[in-house]
């Protein structure tokens, strides 16, 4: 699979956070989209600075539905192909600035910088929602802002939470 998150070599907004397209251990090969260690480093310092200027971060936290059965009845092969297709039309469905994170085997997260959750709903789930139609994929979605006195871990594990009540949601309708 391409890097397809690698194009975005460069200083990210305001040159906070250098990403080097060279530093394969910050890729996803499979899907194209930056990774768990990526997640780790790139997120945490992204969220320390914009909570630093007092700027906003959203969140939005995807997890693929039956993604086991894609890779069971049409191969691995298939499935990274999907995940791949995703993340290239999400890249296309966000801002510059703003960072997909491949965070588990189906799940991701996108880091909108600079932008509260009110635009983020208007603007960009849309697209995301679009993106996932366009992958042949379904996905429970959890999307919020980071609160001024929350942690990076619980501002992570909250949209997570949220993303399950979605998920939980869209099996009872």
């Amino acid at each position: 699979m391409t890097d397809v998150q690698n194009t975005r070599e460069g200083f990210h907004s305001d040159e906070l956070l250098w990403v080097d397209k060279n530093d394969s251990s910050y890729i996803d090969l499979a899907s194209g989209s930056f990774n768990r260690n990526a997640f780790e480093d790139l997120g945490r310092r992204q969220f320390a600075e914009l909570k630093r200027e007092g700027l906003p971060l959203t969140a939005i936290f995807l997890d693929i539905n039956k993604f086991k059965e894609v890779n069971d009845e049409y191969g691995h092969a298939e499935g990274d192909q999907r995940l791949n297709t995703l993340v290239r039309k999400l890249l296309d469905s966000i801002r510059q600035q703003d960072y997909i994170f491949r965070y588990g085997g189906d799940e991701f997260i996108l880091f909108m910088h600079n932008i509260g959750k009110e635009k983020v709903e208007e603007l960009i789930i849309p697209k995301v929602r679009n993106s996932l139609r366009e992958s042949k994929l379904e996905a429970g979605i959890g999307i919020d802002q980071a609160k001024s006195d929350e942690n990076f871990e619980d501002f992570v594990n909250r949209v997570d939470k949220l993303m399950y009540i979605d998920k939980k949601g869209r099996k009872n309708d």
